[in-house]
């Protein structure tokens, strides 16, 4: 089994296709790919997005037979705001993991 572990849910393919993640799943089957982590782009940079980029996450992979991971994303600088973020995409969510993008956060 061959799982990508790095994986986002960039911008491009939001706008393109919203939460249906069909054609990136022809792309991992074009690769021989059976499972992969997939992160939120948005927010990375800023923090308004953050919970938005992680519904969509979470929608997509909902939306996959189980072929994609959720993993959160949150500011480790907002304090309170990011410890409910987490507990809710952990909780809530069912979200799998966390994903931090140090240069970034």
């Amino acid at each position: 089994m061959i799982i990508d572990t790095h994986t986002h849910w960039g911008m491009c393919w939001e706008d393109a296709y919203g939460t249906d993640p069909s054609e990136w799943l022809r792309a991992l089957d074009r690769h021989g790919v059976d499972m992969a982590a997939l992160m939120g782009h948005r927010g990375l940079t800023g923090h308004s997005d953050i919970r938005r980029s992680n519904d969509i996450v979470r929608e997509t992979c909902g939306r996959s037979g189980g072929r994609l991971i959720p993993l959160v994303t949150v500011h480790p600088d907002s304090g309170d705001e990011a410890v409910r973020e987490l507990e809710r995409c952990l909780g809530d969510l069912h979200m799998r993991g966390l994903k931090l993008h140090p240069w970034l956060q």
